[in-house]
């Protein structure tokens, strides 16, 4: 992203600040409710998603305050969700269904050891991930295709175009001999707009009834390079080979044509869920102050920052499955009126 974009992100989260800040301290609750949330690095988006709704938050209900904490991702937020006493009455955190199943059965490179993550809760749904592939090569159709080809990977440590998009070739497609770049989602994009690899991973992030969906920054640039591409479908027959060899809990999910500038055909891809999540003794009436609170201003943070489109109340009450809804969020979701 260029420095630009982060001043202007910077600049409208900073006036959002300032204007609460102005804010008495006399009219704040005595029994103030205080909530950290860890989220992800600034620049990845769910940090500055978070401090926009502590914000608002601060500005209409003072007695709750949720403390947005800049954290180095979502396995981090795993390791202190499941390993940390502390953690578990007090704090909420940002991650995804697929990084829980990473750390549930211990994927190499990203955690040493399985974690127990059965005591996780859910606490309020932001978006499905979509990912899916991309090439410049018009011999490649399908991931089969991909045997012998230079693929450019997002970075090791990344979860999305590094560790599933792997498993999506190697486990979904069965092809082992193709040769995996780990380049970074930037540099592998200027890789593929230069034609130093034939094909690469990219994500979108949608809605959960995929009426709203807003491609990656990466995908954006490579869009707007004028290099002519086309999609790779990842289909649901091979999203079940990949949840039934792993017992992952990935979902197939379809981004319909015309979305994306010269796509004339739907988009099939491997999908997860970014959520956030308590530990299970995290307390009922907190979770219900949390997720009630959010879902009513959740549509007001898109005003501050454009992903803010995703939160709907709608989507926001929709739990994935595999994961346990927290009791108090159920309620909160059922009041509204937004739950089953």
């Amino acid at each position: 992203m260029t420095l630009n974009f982060f001043c202007r992100v910077s600049g409208a989260l900073t006036a959002l600040s300032l204007t609460i800040a102005s804010t008495p301290t006399s009219s704040l609750a005595q029994d103030q409710l205080r909530v950290p949330v860890l989220t992800t690095q600034f620049g990845a988006g769910t940090f500055e998603q978070i401090v926009a709704f502590e914000r608002l938050v601060a500005d209409r209900y003072p007695a709750l305050r949720l403390v947005a904490q800049e954290s180095p991702g979502y396995v981090y937020n795993l390791n202190e969700m499941t390993r940390k006493e502390s953690r578990e009455e007090t704090t909420l955190a940002m991650s995804s269904t697929g990084a829980i199943w990473a750390a549930r059965s211990g994927q190499e490179g990203f955690f040493p050891k399985p974690l127990a993550t059965d005591n996780l809760r859910w606490v309020m749904t932001r978006s499905a991930n979509c990912l899916w592939f991309i090439s410049t090569d018009a011999d490649v159709k399908t991931v089969a295709d991909f045997s012998g080809k230079n693929i450019g990977m997002g970075l090791r440590s990344q979860t999305h175009p590094g560790l599933f998009a792997t498993r999506m070739i190697e486990t979904g497609g069965g092809v082992t001999d193709a040769n995996l770049e780990y380049l970074g989602d930037g540099p592998s994009m200027t890789a593929l707009a230069d034609g130093k690899i034939d094909i690469a991973p990219v994500v979108a992030t949608m809605t959960a009834d995929g009426d709203i969906v807003l491609p990656s920054g990466s995908l954006r640039r490579f869009q707007s390079s004028g290099r002519e591409y086309h999609n790779i479908n990842f289909p649901p027959d091979l999203v079940e080979k990949v949840n039934a060899e792993l017992g992952a809990p990935f979902e197939a999910l379809t981004i319909p044509a015309g979305t994306f500038p010269q796509q004339d055909k739907d988009i099939e891809c491997l999908a997860d869920y970014t959520v956030m999540i308590s530990h299970k003794n995290f307390p009922e009436s907190a979770a219900f102050e949390v997720t009630k609170t959010l879902t009513e201003i959740g549509t007001d943070v898109a005003k501050y920052i454009g992903a803010g489109k995703l939160y709907r109340p709608e989507t926001m009450c929709t739990p994935p499955v595999g994961l346990e809804p927290h009791p108090g969020a159920v309620r909160a979701c059922k009041e509204s009126g937004l739950g089953q």
